[in-house]
């Protein structure tokens, strides 16, 4: 799958899309599934997590640009914005 029109921070505003290798629009379900994530963290007082880079959901500090080419750019995917932006530490573990 591929990040394309931005990082994380830009699907959770819908600037962006999370297109598998088929090229079908997956964002939907990958936005139900890290908002659940996030949930079973603010219920179980989650307060750090440590994810590594390059995945359109979990990267930290950088992802893949989108072209299948193993470039990577700045940035993080979903679910380590939304974790970020519900106040949990998040770090890169490489």
């Amino acid at each position: 799958m591929r990040l394309l029109g931005g990082s994380g921070e830009d699907v959770l505003i819908g600037n962006a899309r999370i297109i598998n290798k088929d090229g079908i629009d997956i964002t939907e379900s990958m936005l139900y599934g890290a908002k659940k994530a996030l949930q079973i963290c603010l219920t179980n007082g989650i307060s750090k997590a440590y994810l590594q880079s390059r995945s359109p959901t979990c990267g930290c500090g950088k992802i893949y640009d989108g072209s299948f080419t193993n470039v990577l750019k700045s940035g993080n995917g979903i679910f380590t914005a939304l974790l970020i932006q519900n106040s949990i530490d998040v770090i890169e573990v490489e």
